[in-house]
Parts: C-alpha cells; sequence; structure tokens
C-alpha cells in the first residue's frame, strides 16, 4: 500500500513512510491511520493536505473469458498495466506484440493446477489459438493438463486447433544463478529432459524464467523487499540475497554519487538514494525484474499478428529490456543442450532487443513437428478450409457433380493459399463416399508447407 500527501492545489508531497501510518484491519475493512509529526526530512510538514492511497487488490470483475479491443479496454477492466498487475500487463504485452484485440482469461482464485484446469474446461467452447499461461505457479500438474488440452481440442472431432506457451522455473542443479561450470551443464540436461518428455508439437517451453522490463517505478516499488513481494503474484524463483533487485536504467549522479547503467539497486543502495528520490517526483526509470511468465503472453502476440507462415527465429520481441538466466548466463554449448529437448530460448540480441534463438516445440522427432511456423501454417490451411466447405454442410446431398464441386473448391484453395504464400501448394489426392458413413464425404489433400532458413552452409573453394 502506498501513502502519499496531497495538497488542496493537486500537487503531491513527498512520501508518508511506513512508520508514519499505521494498517488495523476488522470486518473486512482497513483504518489507515497517520501519526502526528510527520516530517520530510528534518522538517515538520505543516500545510494542510488530503491523503493519497494506493493499493492492490483482488479483481473479481475481471474473471472468466474476457475480449480486449484497446489499451483503454485493459485499464477500465484491470487498471494499470504494471509488471506487478500479471493479467493487464500480460494483455498489454500481448496486444502490443499483435497489433490487434486479445482475449484473455482471469482464473478463479489464486493460482493452482486445478483452476488452471478449470479455466481450460472453460476454454474448450471458445475460439482461441495461441494460448499464454502468465504464471510459473502451480505448473507442476498445470503443463500436463495444458499439453492435453491442446492436442484434445485440436483434433478433427474438436475442430479447435490451439497451440500454448508455458514458462517453468529453472531447476538448478547448484546455487541458484552462481552455479559452477558442470552444475550448468546438469541443469541444462534437466531442462531438456523435462522438455522433450512432454513430446507434443503444440506445446512451447519458454525460457528464461526472469527478464526485465524498463518501468517508471514509484520509489517505494524499487525496494528489494517490494519487488521480491511482486513476484509472490506469479512465481516462486529463489534468488540469493541482493539478486532480485531493479537496475539503473542509465548512468545518474545521486546525492554526488555515481551510479552505473545496469548497477543492482541493493538494499544499502536503495535506502541511500530513497531520500533524494522522495524529494523530486517520487518515480524513478529503471530495469525491472519480472517472471518469465510474462515472455509467453508477448510470444502469443506475435503469433497473433505473424503471417502463418513468417518463422518467428530471430524476430524481435516487443517489452522487454534484458534476460537474467538465458546466454548471459548459460554458455553456447548449455542452450544447444537446452534446444535438443525443444526448448524456445529467448535471448538478448542487443540491450533492449530480444529474440527467440529457435522457435522449437517441444516435439523435436522431425523438422515438421518441431517449428512453430509449420504447426502454425496447417492449423490455418485446416481451419481456411474448413471455413470454406461449412456453408455446404447439409445443404446439398452426396453426387458426382458434388464431388467436382468440392475438387474445385479445394483447387481454388490451394491456388490462393499458393498465391498468398501461406503453403507451397495443396494437392487434392482423394474425394470419395464413405462406405461404412455414406452422407460422410472423405477428403484427403497434401499440403507442402514452407520450411524456415534455419541453416546456411557454404562451402569454400580456393
Amino acid at each position: 500500500m502506498l501513502v502519499d500527501l496531497l495538497t488542496a492545489t493537486g500537487v503531491r508531497q513527498p512520501l508518508v513512510k511506513d512508520t508514519d501510518f499505521t494498517i488495523a484491519t476488522a470486518n473486512s475493512l482497513s483504518t489507515i491511520t497517520l501519526v502526528s509529526g510527520i516530517q520530510v526530512g528534518s522538517a515538520d510538514v505543516t500545510t494542510a493536505a488530503g491523503i493519497y492511497v494506493a493499493y492492490r487488490a483482488n479483481n473479481v470483475t475481471g474473471r472468466g473469458f474476457q475480449t480486449l479491443e484497446s489499451l483503454s479496454d485493459i485499464f477500465n477492466l484491470y487498471g494499470t498495466a504494471q509488471s506487478w498487475n500479471p493479467l493487464a500487463y500480460g494483455a498489454n504485452l500481448a496486444m502490443y506484440n499483435a497489433g490487434t484485440s486479445v482475449n484473455v482469461f482471469g482464473i478463479s482464485g489464486l493460482t493452482t493446477a486445478d483452476n488452471i484446469s478449470a479455466a481450460l474446461n472453460d476454454l474448450e467452447a471458445r475460439e482461441v489459438y495461441a494460448m499464454a499461461l502468465i504464471t510459473q505457479l502451480g505448473l507442476s500438474g498445470a503443463v500436463g493438463a495444458t499439453s492435453t488440452h491442446v492436442t484434445a481440442q485440436s483434433s478433427a472431432t474438436n475442430k479447435k486447433e490451439r497451440i500454448a506457451f508455458v514458462c517453468k522455473e529453472i531447476p538448478f542443479d547448484g546455487t541458484n544463478y552462481a552455479e559452477t561450470s558442470t552444475e550448468r551443464g546438469t541443469t541444462s540436461t534437466a531442462i531438456q529432459t523435462a522438455n522433450v518428455a512432454h513430446g507434443n508439437k503444440r506445446l512451447f517451453s519458454v525460457f528464461p524464467e526472469v527478464v526485465y522490463v524498463e518501468e517508471t517505478r514509484h520509489i517505494s516499488t524499487i525496494d528489494p523487499t517490494w519487488v521480491d513481494a511482486s513476484f509472490q503474484l506469479t512465481s516462486a524463483v529463489a534468488f540469493g540475497a541482493g539478486e532480485l533487485v531493479c537496475l539503473f536504467k542509465s548512468n545518474v549522479i545521486i546525492n554526488s554519487i555515481a551510479y552505473r547503467k545496469g548497477q543492482k539497486i541493493t538494499a544499502t543502495i536503495y535506502t541511500a538514494i530513497k531520500p533524494y528520490i522522495e524529494s523530486e517526483d517520487k518515480t524513478m526509470l529503471v530495469w525491472a525484474p519480472v517472471p518469465g511468465a510474462y515472455l509467453t503472453a508477448a510470444i502469443a502476440g506475435q503469433v497473433a499478428g505473424k503471417s502463418p507462415e513468417q518463422p518467428l527465429t530471430n524476430v524481435p520481441l516487443a517489452g522487454f529490456a534484458k534476460t537474467k538466466g538465458s546466454k548471459d548466463y548459460f554458455s553456447e554449448a548449455n542452450l544447444n543442450t537446452m534446444a535438443e529437448g525443444g526448448t524456445y530460448i529467448v535471448q538478448e540480441l542487443t540491450t533492449n532487443t530480444l529474440v527467440c534463438r529457435h522457435q522449437l516445440s517441444t516435439n523435436m522427432t522431425s523438422v515438421a513437428l518441431r517449428e512453430l511456423s509449420i504447426t502454425n501454417a496447417l492449423d490455418y490451411t485446416a481451419k481456411f478450409i474448413r471455413t470454406a466447405f461449412t456453408p455446404y454442410i447439409g445443404r446439398y446431398t452426396i453426387s458426382p457433380s458434388f464431388i467436382k464441386l468440392a475438387n474445385t473448391i479445394l483447387v481454388g484453395i490451394g491456388m490462393f493459399l499458393k498465391r498468398e504464400g501461406k503453403i507451397n501448394d495443396l494437392q487434392v489426392l482423394s474425394i470419395a463416399q464413405d462406405s461404412i458413413n455414406p452422407d460422410t464425404l472423405l477428403v484427403e489433400v497434401n499440403i507442402l508447407v514452407k520450411y524456415p532458413v534455419n541453416y546456411i552452409k557454404l562451402k569454400l573453394i580456393f
């Protein structure tokens, strides 16, 4: 909770310190009591002022399935898109990367495997495609449930092709973010083993578990204790002392002391700079750590905003500044080990530019099954064909003329998708009436997809 003084002219005065007020709760109501003799530095606050209170609470009205058309929709339903407001921030990242409206689902209650499964059940009746779990809590059973969900919904029976992105915490072999080379190798192998076990072309396991975002924050929210508490909403990441902290966004001098860009704002530094930030506008531009689960929302947005056949390898991901636990920590050999298990690794290309290292699913058995863009293109084609034939269902009888019409429709679809660059070709292999279910037309087509340019091998002769 934040408490400020507000003058009659609307100018906010220095932050009321934690020791200047108390909070008592009774019958679900909280009472804030200010002490007498509040001081700014060593000076008493003598002018009359109103009280400005900001707080966080569980949003009940935003639960369930919601369609958000604009940034104002996000704000009106979920509040300010700050990194400690999970669904608002995730929706903002998805919309920013998609360039279009997004759908969200606010779960009921705490983030547990059971509540995530309940949300997946509700989503069975919805038409969605790229799903992102904006949490790292309750995933022990939820990842398996999500994998089962996207596979079942993409079946010919359910006709709702979809994919999902999850972000799991790193299973460190040694001390978190302070392992030996050998321990990092063991950790990389553990990540590989865990992801390849899913073996699902529709499930994408995103790493790392922590990223930094650029935010203008109230000084109280830069406090390392506060930052650590904000993580508990979506993550149980455990850091060493002074690790889970904001970073200086740029070189700055505060009270004649120079701080470097990227330097950690530790508890000691926070205590030193707090009075000087409070005496100005109480806010500071920093790089703030947030759970890597936010990457899943941004990637889902990328999928919604791109052409189906477009690969996402090395495509910039908007909304992030730095990584923690990617190539900034693991070696290239470690990252290769993770990738071999189907790990969707995000890494820094340059500061403020993050990209996907390789758009891998957790099914690495073939190029066609591992590449996100190939699955996207096939799903797009399936939905396109189904939509094209929907007007004919139940209104015609199966006859030689209708079979000829169906063939013409398919050839036309193939020509259109090929001309638009979605696929390389669509070949009609057969169209026949089912001998067992005579009211069913069996259609078999061969889709030639576009493969991403992942490697270019050069042979130099001299």
